[in-house]
Parts: C-alpha cells; structure tokens; sequence
C-alpha cells in the first residue's frame, strides 16, 4: 500500500497525471481484515481514516478485486461491515480499498506530499484526517466473547371486574451467550426463566423454562445454523422449540430458512415429542444502511399435536430503526381455518397482534409505548414462552414502560399495561424490576459487550 503511494507521490512531484482508487477527485485508502465475527467484518480503518459509515469498499486479494463491503459501524480506528459479495470467501488479511473523498468551497483537490505512514498526516482537499495504525485496545477481541444478564421481576394485577382478583406474579430471567467460540464463528447461548403467580384464591405452580442451543455463522457463505432448544430472533413471536434452524443468504439483501421441532413442556422443561412446529420463511434484511434500517420476516408455521393440525398460521415480523435513538417492533399472525376447532369456524383470524415503540434520548434513559393483543392459544402445557412469563393480565392492552440505566451494568425499569376490556376482562397491571449484566465480566479472561 505505502509503496502504491509513494508511486504516486513521485509523479505528483514530476507534474505527471495521475489516479489513486476509482475517482480522479479522492484517494483510496487501504487497510486490512483484522477479524470475522459472525456475518461482521472489521477492518482497521475508521472516521480517522476518512471512511463513513454506509460506504461501499473493495475487497482486494492478489491485485484483483474480490468482492465488497458495506460499512455498518464505525469507530475512529476501525469499522466493522458486512459482505456484499466475494468470491473465494473473506479472510483475516485480505486488503481493503475505500475512496475518500472531501469537498471544499473552491473546487480544488489539495494532496499532501507524504508517505501516510502510522504517523504522518494526509490531506485531502482542504480537510486533514490522520491515518494511525490501529491500537491494540480498538481491534475488536478475537478471543470468546461472554455475555450475562440476570433479570428479577415483580407484577401486580389490580382487578376490576366483580371478582376483584388481584394477582402478584414475581419471575427471575437468567440469559448467558458465549460467541465467537475460538474464533470459529460458533456461538453457544442459554436462558432460564421461571414465575409463580399468585391471587387470592389461587396458586399457580411453579412454571420454569430453559433455552439451551449451539449456533454457528458463516460470513463467507451466508449460512447460519442452529440446533437445541431456541427460539430464533427472526421469528421470535413463535416460540420455544427443540430442534434446528436453517438460514441461507440469497441476495445482498434476502434470506430464506427452515426451522423444525418439538414443543417443549413448560411445567417440567423436558421434552415433549406429542407437539411438533415447523415453518420456513422469508427474511429480508436492511440493517446496514446508515439512518433507516429494517429487518422483515414473513412465515409460515404449523403446529401439529400427535400429527394432527392444532393450529397453522402466517407470521409476519418487522423491526425499523431510525437513527440510533428510535425503533419499532410489530408482529402478527393470521391463523388458517384446516381443522383447528379454536377459529369457531372462521376460515381467516388474526391472533397474536403486537407492536411497541421505544425512544431512548441516551444510553441511560429510554421508554417506550405499545398495544398488545396476543391471546393464549394453547393450553398451559403447551403455551409459548410470552404466555408463561407474562400472563394475559400482565401484559394485554395498552402498555408503557420506563428504562433506567444508573450504572452501565444495571437496569431499572417501571411498567403498566391497561386493559379496556369490560367485565372479567378489565384490569390494570403493574410492572417493576431490575436487571445486572456482565456476570462473567471479571477474573475471566473474557470481554463482556452489549
């Protein structure tokens, strides 16, 4: 790279023409593939290289041009990205070319006579950027990565129908993810949840799940499986099942799957081969653009008792955020009439409707607002993860919740749902808890992110 410069520099002294990148107007820096986590690329080339987030580069490996990414974040020294596309995969080494370009009042391009080493300063037009080798604690950690949160949640139900049975419900939610295992692009997750609800004429028994799974991604392939106990983000709304996952990048932007299993039992958290659920869907994703992103997925999932149809639907997911500081979240599912007594013979019926909007002015505040309407379609052996942890009480109707952060590793949060339902179906409901991360953030040699 410093030799492709130098070149340059010479015939710039001679008063020859010359071009640097693709553009007449800019110059192209180089850097190089530092490491790959997952789908995510990084580079040790940031702002302070003149590189934006959302800007295109060129993957160069023997003179010729590979493929390309897409800058998805970017720090001062680094920037991490995505693949585009390449032949032959991407490797730890191969060099990366980005134009940078600046423009001034004038019109003219104003080049520094010097070699960009580690320390030297390079113009271009009339603003200076400096291009620094990259320090030791910005690459980004090649070694495991561990993340832990531990959650302890109490709710109180205030009914207001005749009956008047108030409900306390307290739950505890453990989740611990140990990715990039030995740099391999496997990643191992695990979460625990349980609750006992409470009222005055009633205890429910203890209810308790776990997820336990093994993942790996493939940059290079566009591949991502998955086996275990999960519930995968792309169809969260389905729920928990013991078995695999299949995703396949077909496009820069779509992806498609599979996914198949058992329902697990969640009295005793043990397996349950009487409830199968399968589904493939459609996911398409575009969460590398700089100020509008999205990720949308469109399913269909059956749920089959014994092989016979206990419920069959479309599911529809949808995640935007704007900037970093607004987001949305809406799913839906619209049940199929094949024999599934519950619909009350309706042919089409829309189940399980929810959507929630959250602004988070800064890192240590953030709130959100919301409408839920899903409804507990299976029975309580076989409900899904939503019904266990937060029953119908708890979290239908309208909904408001506030997010404190005091410390960088401790949440506080104030909730309360309102149902306007008449009669039985009346209540208001009350939410308060806390949650701790990075359990395993000291005495291992382990960095712990969020």
């Amino acid at each position: 790279m410093f030799q492709r410069l130098s070149l340059v520099v010479g015939l710039c002294l001679l008063g020859l023409p010359f071009q640097v990148g693709a553009q007449m107007n800019g110059l192209s820096i180089s850097g190089k593939v530092v490491q790959i986590a997952g789908e995510t690329v990084y580079v040790n080339v940031g702002r302070q290289g003149g590189w934006q987030g959302g800007q295109v580069l060129q993957i160069w490996r023997d003179g010729v041009n590979v493929g390309e990414l897409r800058v998805i974040r970017i720090a001062d020294r680094f920037c991490a990205s995505n693949v585009v596309s390449v032949t032959g995969g991407i490797r730890i080494g191969d060099e990366v070319r980005g134009d940078v370009q600046k423009e001034d009042s004038g019109g003219g391009a104003k080049r520094e006579k010097e070699v960009p080493d580690g320390n030297s300063t390079l113009d271009v037009r009339t603003q200076s950027v400096k291009v620094l080798p990259l320090a030791s604690d910005d690459i980004p950690e090649e070694r495991t990565l561990s993340r832990g949160k531990l959650s302890l949640r109490y709710s109180f139900s205030d009914d207001q129908s005749e009956s008047n049975r108030d409900v306390h419900q307290p739950a505890a939610l453990l989740d611990w993810d140990v990715s990039n295992i030995g740099g391999t692009g496997f990643r191992f997750n695990f979460r625990a949840r349980a609750r006992r609800r409470t009222s005055s004429r009633t205890t429910r028994p203890l209810v308790r799940l776990y997820d336990l799974g093994l993942h790996y991604e493939s940059p290079n392939k566009g591949i991502t499986l998955g086996v275990g106990r999960q519930n995968p983000t792309l169809v969260s709304g389905v729920g928990d099942f013991d078995g695999g996952f299949l995703k396949v990048r077909v496009g820069r932007k779509m992806h498609v799957g599979f996914f198949g299993g058992f329902q697990p039992s969640l009295q005793t958290s043990g397996f349950d081969a009487k409830a199968q659920k399968m589904g493939a869907f459609v996911n398409w994703d575009r969460t590398g653009l700089r100020f509008f992103r999205q990720n949308t997925t469109l399913a269909f999932v059956g749920e089959y008792q014994n092989g016979q149809i206990n419920r069959e639907y479309f599911y529809f997911q949808n995640f935007i955020w704007i900037g970093r500081k607004v987001s949305l979240f809406q799913h839906v599912a619209v049940d199929l009439d094949r024999h599934n007594q519950t619909l009350q013979n309706k042919r089409v019926q829309l189940r399980n409707a929810y959507t929630t909007l959250r602004v988070s002015p800064s890192s240590r505040f953030s709130v959100s607002v919301g409408y839920d309407a899903r409804n507990q379609i299976l029975p309580p052996v076989f409900e899904t993860v939503e019904d266990s942890l937060m029953a119908v009480a708890f979290r239908q109707g309208f909904q408001g919740n506030v997010t404190l952060r005091p410390l960088r590793s401790l949440f506080l949060y104030v909730r309360g749902n309102v149902r306007m339902q008449k009669g039985e179906e009346r209540n208001q409901a009350w939410s308060v808890g806390g949650a701790v991360t990075n359990l395993l953030g000291s005495g291992v040699r382990l960095r712990s992110r969020f």
